[in-house]
């Protein structure tokens, strides 16, 4: 957080918010699976996860900047992962 320049709180939203994203991935993940197979269902879920991961070297600069990318970063593995 002293590196990136960001408040307790804003760290706090950003785990907060991260999670948004988990119940309506849950909720279509079966669907997913049945129309797109489990293979390319596991491919597409580590490539977006990979995607998330690739934003973390990217915050860096303004708070507004580092927060935005945190927060995108934290929602895409998640959706990835659901």
């Amino acid at each position: 957080m002293r590196d990136l320049g960001i408040p307790a709180v804003a760290l706090g939203l950003i785990v907060g918010a991260g999670g948004l994203p988990a119940l309506p991935a849950a909720l279509l993940a079966g669907r997913v699976i049945r129309r797109s197979g489990i293979g390319p269902t596991l491919i597409a879920t580590a490539t977006l996860g990979g995607g998330a991961a690739l934003l973390l070297p990217l915050a860096g600069g303004p708070a507004p900047v580092v927060f935005a990318l945190l927060l995108a970063s934290r929602i895409q593995a998640l959706c990835a992962v659901g």
